[in-house]
């Protein structure tokens, strides 16, 4: 028996291909294997050919690469169900068509704890920093919330958060220039001054040392898994007091612990130095940062995680 946790790209390995159409598929043999966005279990929650749903097939077929699973399988399980997943997969692309709609979750997803934080229709459940409500400057347009016009202003979430699982896609503009932030407290001037930000941005043409997956100053990574812009990233973090990690479009960029010895160390020779408040917080809101850029987001979805 072996137990591994990798995104299913990795993983053909050991599951193997069941059918060549482009894609690589997930294989898997009645009640072994754990499929997940995230942190496994999570997608669906303990999933059989006799249990999963049709639409959860449809989203790993979709979005592979945003997709990691959990194995706990025999290996004389792992050679038998090549076959039946083949049929699954052939009849789940005849009909791409009914692909999962965009801010939605699905039945797993909601029962493994994930909630919307954006519904594609309204922008209710983010105000403007330090405001009762959001202002005329973000909107909401073709299913994303749009930074609209100078002087939108830093975004948060109306709740506050403290462990969880956060997922995001983004669509930046040429150039432009965003960010995500967490553990946000309305103590600071701006955001950033006591929230840590994972930088969004143009790789290409934005003009920001910091890429686009970076925790900002603080930790970085050697790969750029970032589309161009003006397609869609998928952006997603994982912030526990254990360990704290950072996705792009399903590439792991980074895992740090806030607060420990060598977090505390990297502050100390960035421009956060002068902050006494920043990083300090363990419960804060979730921020989206106008720059003065175009930038979209649609999908925001979060997993709050209880001991």
């Amino acid at each position: 028996m072996f137990v591994t946790r990798r995104p299913i790209s990795h993983e053909i390995g050991y599951a193997g291909k069941c059918a060549n159409f482009g894609r690589e598929f997930l294989v898997e043999c009645r009640s072994s294997v754990f499929v997940a966005l995230g942190e496994p279990p999570l997608l669906p929650t303990q999933s059989t050919f006799d249990t999963i749903t049709f639409r959860d097939w449809l989203q790993v077929l979709e979005r592979p690469e945003a997709f990691f699973i959990q194995e706990k399988i025999t290996m004389n399980r792992l050679h038998c169900c090549a076959a039946g997943l083949c049929l699954l997969v052939m009849s789940s692309l005849s009909l791409a068509a009914d692909t999962v709609a965009e801010n939605t979750l699905t039945d797993a997803e909601k029962a493994a704890g994930w909630k919307l934080l954006f519904d594609g229709k309204t922008a209710t459940g983010w105000r403007n920093y330090k405001k009762d409500a959001l202002g005329p400057g973000w909107k909401v347009e073709d299913g994303a919330l749009v930074w609209a016009s100078k002087g939108a202003g830093d975004i948060v979430t109306v709740d506050q958060y403290d462990a969880f699982e956060f997922t995001v896609d983004y669509n930046i503009s040429k150039g432009g220039n965003s960010g995500l932030m967490y553990h946000v407290a309305e103590t600071g001037g701006a955001p950033w001054m006591t929230g840590p930000e994972i930088q969004i941005q143009d790789n290409k043409d934005g003009h920001d040392p910091q890429k686009s997956g970076w925790l900002y100053q603080l930790y970085s990574s050697e790969k750029d898994a970032t589309k161009p812009a003006g397609e869609w990233n998928t952006l997603r973090i994982l912030i526990t007091p254990e360990k704290c990690e950072q996705f792009m479009n399903g590439e792991k960029y980074c895992e740090y612990v806030k607060g420990s010895d060598d977090w505390n160390e990297r502050v100390a020779k960035s421009k956060f130095a002068k902050m006494e408040g920043f990083g300090k917080p363990t419960k804060g809101f979730i921020c989206l940062q106008d720059h003065g850029n175009v930038v979209k987001f649609r999908n925001i979805k979060i997993r709050p995680i209880t001991k």
